[in-house]
C-alpha cells in the first residue's frame, strides 16, 4: 500500500432520503497517509456501513466549488469527518494534519490543486471553531 492512498477504492451509496448523513460506505477501506511535518503516518481505517454528510459547502459556493454530492469530494470528506469523530486519533496538530490529510485524499481524487488547497485552507478555519481539536 503506497502512501496518501486507500488500500482499496471506497464504494459509496447515496441515500437521497437522509438529509442527515446521505453518503453510506459499501466496503471496508483504510487509508495511509503520508508523512507531515516529519511526523509519523497514520492509518485509518473506516468499516462498511460508515454514514457522513459529505463536504460541508455551502450552497451559495456551489457553483464556484462544487457541491457536497461531487464525486471527486467524497472520499475526501468521508475520511475527514471520520477524523472529525474521532478527534483523539492525530495526538498533536490535529487541525492541520486532518485537513492535509483531506486536501492529499482530493488532490488524488482528481481535484484541481489551487482548489483542494483553497477547500483544506476553508476546512481548517472552520475546525478551529470546534472544540476537541488541538
Amino acid at each position: 500500500m503506497d502512501y496518501n492512498s486507500f488500500d482499496v477504492k471506497p464504494k459509496i451509496a447515496i441515500d437521497l432520503d437522509n438529509k442527515e448523513k446521505p453518503f453510506k460506505l459499501l466496503n471496508n477501506v483504510s487509508y495511509l497517509s503520508g508523512k507531515y511535518s516529519g511526523k509519523e503516518i497514520y492509518r485509518i481505517s473506516l468499516n462498511k456501513g460508515y454514514t457522513w454528510n459529505g463536504a460541508n459547502i455551502p450552497r451559495v459556493f456551489w457553483r464556484i466549488v462544487g457541491s457536497q454530492y461531487d464525486p471527486q469530494f467524497l472520499p475526501a470528506s468521508m475520511v475527514h469527518d471520520w477524523l472529525c469523530e474521532h478527534k483523539d486519533f492525530i495526538i498533536q496538530d490535529g487541525v492541520r494534519i486532518s485537513s492535509e490529510i483531506f486536501r492529499d485524499i482530493l488532490v488524488n481524487s482528481g481535484v484541481p490543486k489551487h482548489k483542494a488547497n483553497i477547500m483544506a485552507t476553508a476546512v481548517r478555519l472552520f475546525q478551529y471553531t470546534q472544540e476537541g481539536w488541538n
